[in-house]
């Protein structure tokens, strides 16, 4: 999906074809999000009760306590007091992603807003998110947001 928005935001739309393409991506965007609401609507949902609710929330805010650390799935489960497989399942079903796919996803927006800011380097984001190397930070951080960190900070 974002590969496909970088692709549209690139299009130049000066010649006559643009709009034409333009038109097929935003159908082929409009199908994805069907197809992935479809796809979260015919999952097996479990029933969560209020305890519940209040657990994997307090879970949340423990995995965006410090961005620098990735949660410890065995430490989560203890303080949800719930098994791996509850915690993972419910987990998933209310926040719509894994616990570690959370996690990273809280990352990168925190990097980007610390690059938008224009006060820290590449480096200095990199590391205060608990990149040891920073080639994978790069990494990553392109594979969300389709530009690497230092392009991405100069277009903020």
């Amino acid at each position: 999906t974002k590969l496909l928005l970088k692709n549209m935001a690139d299009v130049n739309m000066n010649d006559g074809l643009s709009h034409f393409y333009m038109q097929i991506k935003t159908q082929e965007l409009i199908y994805l999000l069907f197809h992935k609401l479809s796809l979260r609507e015919s999952a097996a949902h479990q029933s969560i009760n209020s305890a519940d609710v209040e657990r994997l929330l307090y879970i949340r805010n423990e995995v965006l306590k410090d961005l620098s650390v990735p949660p410890i799935l065995a430490e989560l489960t203890q303080m949800a007091a719930m098994s791996e497989t509850k915690l993972k399942q419910l987990f998933k079903q209310t926040f719509g992603s894994s616990i570690y796919n959370y996690f990273q996803q809280a990352r990168m927006e925190e990097a980007a807003f610390l690059l938008k800011q224009g006060k820290h380097s590449v480096a200095e984001v990199g590391y205060e998110l608990g990149f040891s190397n920073l080639s994978h930070f790069s990494r990553l951080f392109e594979k969300y947001y389709g530009l690497k960190p230092k392009r991405y900070s100069y277009s903020a």
